[in-house]
């Protein structure tokens, strides 16, 4: 799970962020706030030490409502959001 946060959160490569472009997904940068929106227990979601940057952990979640999948990363110091990803698709084959 630690590889697939750090690939989602494309903070060395857009590999990742390419091939799901080209089958379809979609992908927003969010803000805390934007993240906050989510039906998601934040607190429920496990944390990894990101690969890429040193001061962040990473996690992913899954909405199900609006097929969208989430990378959320935080600062590892102070535990505030710094930033998220969100992946969608209309329909998942």
């Amino acid at each position: 799970m630690l590889v697939f946060c750090d690939a989602l959160s494309c903070d060395m490569y857009d590999t990742v962020m390419d091939v799901l472009e080209k089958d379809g997904w979609d992908n927003k940068l969010l803000s805390e706030g934007e993240i906050n929106r989510y039906a998601i227990d934040l607190n429920c979601v496990k944390k990894y030490p990101s690969f890429y940057d040193g001061n962040a952990l990473l996690g992913c979640a899954y909405e199900e409502d609006s097929h969208t999948l989430l990378l959320i990363k935080w600062n590892e110091s102070t535990g505030e959001i710094i930033s998220g990803i969100a992946y969608s698709k209309d329909k998942i084959s």
